[in-house]
């Protein structure tokens, strides 16, 4: 049966900047919201961008059946992008919806928020946003324009739905979104078959570190490579690849470490799943806001390892917990990071807590919890909203 045919109530409208296969925590929210709606009986269709696509538009359908509608990218300004056929598409596909069809944006994206407004004005559709992080943007002409997009936009929303409670208490006084916001975290999508026990230290032994993510600026990585000069029986696999990749590199040779560390670029899961399970401590040194959450630190606690985070003003340090699953020290500071490192290396009990209580807390992200948790501000509820 078409979108158009539903039933008001069974249609989802789902706005977002890109899509899986796309890596990246928007993208795995995105699906499991599809997957989350689908179970619910909702007919889900999802109106997206493709960096890498160069036909203006591609048509497919998705991992749980929704219907996936991708468009080029016809600009990009300081990594956000912006679609003309997207824009157009999106007003041309809520035309043929019922009035008070259902939509889904994630924030930060200056272009959703701009047509979540005008899709609320002009079919009252009921308005859902996943607020996964602040803008961030050092070019002050782009958010000055797009923040009041944004504020309007969680102003006419319905239900604002938050992916830790630290992020959802940052901004619920400054965006005035009291009464209408929740707190639904991120499912572990990175499911092993093997049963995992807590890690022990060995004394004396090398410690083995992992990175994974992109090689971007706002990950910390300069402050990881600095903070292991000095540090002796430590070794680090950085997995992951990106606009930094030359400077990093350039660091790893200025401060003699390419006995130390070994740079892997993009691994596929298997290949990373390897190296989780060979490693002994997770590091995660994100400087900035810009890192909302870190899913990495979940695939990561799930294999026993302690995570050492930052307490950024963002979900990472509420992901990974200081004393529970791992060690969380202040951004940009390379004694505490090196500092916690040595911590872990030579002190077995504490770092056999923290593997047990990683496993623990890499559990709290199962897919039923975050079901469970969906289930309680259920679409159907939005029906009695005014």
């Amino acid at each position: 049966m078409s979108l158009q045919k539903r039933n008001k109530k069974n249609s989802l409208l789902m706005l977002v900047s890109s899509y899986p296969p796309a890596k990246g925590g928007v993208q795995i929210v995105a699906q499991q919201y599809a997957q989350l709606y689908k179970e619910l009986g909702y007919c889900v269709q999802i109106i997206t961008t493709d960096a890498r696509q160069t036909q203006r538009k591609k048509e497919r359908i998705g991992a749980f059946g929704e219907k996936i509608t991708s468009f080029r990218v016809d600009l990009n300004i300081q990594s956000v992008p912006f679609s003309w056929g997207f824009f157009m598409e999106t007003l041309k596909i809520a035309s043929k919806l019922e009035k008070n069809f259902h939509l889904l944006i994630h924030h930060p994206a200056p272009q959703d928020s701009l047509l979540s407004i005008i899709l609320f004005l002009l079919f009252r559709c009921k308005l859902r946003i996943v607020f996964h992080a602040e803008i961030v943007n050092k070019n002050k002409i782009l958010t000055f324009f797009s923040e009041p997009f944004v504020k309007l936009s969680l102003f006419l929303a319905h239900q604002i739905i938050f992916t830790t409670k630290k992020m959802k208490d940052l901004c619920q006084d400054r965006y005035k979104v009291n009464g209408k916001s929740f707190v639904i975290s991120i499912a572990n999508t990175s499911t092993i078959e093997e049963k995992i026990l807590p890690k022990k230290r060995v004394l004396n032994k090398a410690l083995q570190l992992i990175f994974i993510g992109r090689l971007v600026p706002y990950k910390g990585l300069s402050f990881l490579i600095e903070s292991l000069s000095g540090i002796d029986g430590v070794y680090l696999n950085i997995v992951g690849d990106g606009k930094n990749k030359t400077e990093i590199e350039a660091l790893i040779h200025k401060f003699n470490l390419s006995k130390k560390i070994t740079l892997y670029g993009n691994l596929c899961d298997k290949e990373k799943h390897y190296l989780l399970k060979e490693a002994d401590v997770f590091i995660f040194p994100s400087i900035t806001k810009a890192e909302a959450f870190g899913i990495a630190q979940i695939e990561a606690m799930q294999f026993g390892l302690p995570v050492i985070n930052t307490n950024i003003p963002s979900g990472v340090p509420e992901v990974s917990k200081h004393g529970v699953s791992g060690l969380t020290v202040s951004p940009r500071n390379t004694n505490e990071l090196k500092e916690s490192i040595v911590r872990l290396r030579d002190d077995p009990i504490l770092y056999q807590k923290l593997s047990k209580g990683a496993i623990s807390r890499s559990k709290d992200f199962h897919l039923d919890i975050i079901r469970a948790q969906f289930k309680t501000i259920t679409p159907e509820k939005i029906e009695t909203w005014n």
